[in-house]
């Protein structure tokens, strides 16, 4: 096994983790020297792990001894990709999520559009669904025609990560973390080019339950707060976008699927309203009560 030169490669393949070995036994065998068409001297994988375990650690040291292993920060999924982003040796950091299945030509598309352009700083990748949907309340993060940015699948300048500070860590789970950091490039004008070629495949999971959702409207409260951009959402726009999603998720896709997951879809959907509208107005009740 050819192992990276001690020069900088030009990748590192950041991949943050929690409890979750098969998942990332499954993302790794797709990044292991030999599966990717670009060679492994030209990149490193490095996992971050925020909850070690007996398990994990074996996994890694008997079938993954290629891969940088290193204890995360336990601070949330922000934290953690910047932790190993801060090891990188490479000019490039690719960034992937435990749960996706990098093809074959993912890297190779990536070193490919370097090779013949030495503008971009930012390559945004795609992402399409693994496997069969068998129920409503199952989803996938699909990005097939650009203009995401999600944490799965993007390649960075290194130079331009640390300057922008990396992942904004008030974010405590991953939801809008990529968002905000894709708005602040943005702000600084970067240029983000989309690489269909340089593709992930997502496998569906069932929508997460009550605990995530009330942190995921915290951390889309907080993103829209931090950049002043409370204008653009309503109560009204709250209500409209759970009327949108239950009818294009039951009425229009829904005999698809014999209605499997429908009940407990309206009521995750029911709940994300509720604490949509909650947050939104818990500061004019804060002050109010100071009043």
């Amino acid at each position: 096994m050819n192992l990276p030169s001690e020069k900088n490669p030009t990748f590192s393949v950041i991949i943050p983790t929690c409890a979750r070995p098969e998942f990332l036994r499954q993302c790794l065998n797709r990044l292991k020297p030999g599966f990717q068409k670009l060679g492994y001297q030209f990149y490193e994988v490095i996992v971050s792990d925020d909850r070690p375990e007996t398990v994990i650690h074996e996994m890694m040291t008997t079938d993954y001894s290629w891969v940088r292993y290193v204890t995360g920060p336990a601070r949330g999924p922000a934290a953690n990709r910047n932790n190993g982003a801060a090891l990188a040796k490479g000019d490039w950091i690719v960034f992937l999520d435990d749960d996706c299945l990098p093809q074959a030509q993912l890297l190779q598309v990536y070193y490919e559009q370097i090779l013949q352009d030495s503008k971009s700083m930012v390559l945004e990748g795609s992402i399409s669904p693994a496997g069969i949907r068998n129920r409503i309340d199952e989803d996938a993060p699909i990005n097939e025609y650009g203009g995401c940015l999600w944490s799965c699948n993007f390649c960075i300048k290194k130079d331009l990560f640390i300057t922008l500070r990396g992942f904004d860590e008030v974010f405590p789970i991953a939801a809008m973390e990529d968002v905000d950091l894709r708005y602040r490039l943005k702000q600084q004008g970067a240029t983000i080019l989309f690489l269909p070629k340089a593709q992930v495949l997502h496998p569906y999971v069932s929508n997460r339950g009550g605990d995530y959702i009330r942190t995921r409207v915290q951390s889309i409260d907080y993103f829209y707060r931090k950049h002043g951009l409370l204008v653009q959402i309503s109560p009204s726009g709250f209500l409209k976008n759970y009327l949108r999603k239950l009818y294009r998720s039951i009425i229009i896709h829904g005999w698809s699927f014999r209605f499997k997951g429908a009940i407990r879809l309206i009521l995750l959907e029911t709940l994300f309203l509720y604490e949509s509208l909650r947050q939104y107005f818990r500061p004019i009740f804060i002050e109010n009560k100071k009043a």
